[in-house]
């Protein structure tokens, strides 16, 4: 009886650690793409003297794909593709709110900051599930 509680206790802490190490792989690509993807488009505006009001666009844009990437990356044995995928999401969004508010000094409780948490955790969930299919194959 009691070395099935121990197996017990380690499957549930082995399948912890299964999902957060994916998820935290998944987001440090996603915040690498997103700091290269944001130093190249600010050499671009620079040199192509583009009007500031394709910032917010763009930035969307490239948060929305650096977490298509971080979930893709974060399904690298082809399960739970979705799970690891919107939690890869879903932190990006949580650590890129937090900073922003401890830079800008601003409220991050917003309605337009939950559906950019929702946007995120969907797009990362995407990037899982398209991770996790192409690696079964």
């Amino acid at each position: 009886m009691r070395s099935v509680k121990v197996v017990r206790q380690k499957t549930e802490a082995s399948s912890h650690t299964n999902l957060i190490v994916p998820v935290l792989r998944g987001f440090l690509v996603a915040a690498v793409i997103s700091l290269i993807g944001v130093l190249v488009f600010a050499l671009v505006i620079k040199a192509a003297r583009m009007d500031e009001s394709v910032i917010p666009a763009v930035n969307q844009g490239l948060k929305i794909l650096s977490v298509l990437i971080g979930g893709f990356i974060s399904v690298r044995d082809g399960a739970m593709g979705w799970i690891k995928g919107g939690l890869t999401g879903l932190v990006y969004g949580i650590v890129g709110l937090v900073v922003f508010a401890a830079f800008s000094g601003q409220s991050v409780l917003q309605l337009s900051s939950l559906t950019e948490l929702l946007i995120l955790c969907f797009g990362g969930a995407v990037g899982g599930v398209i991770g996790a299919n192409l690696k079964k194959k």
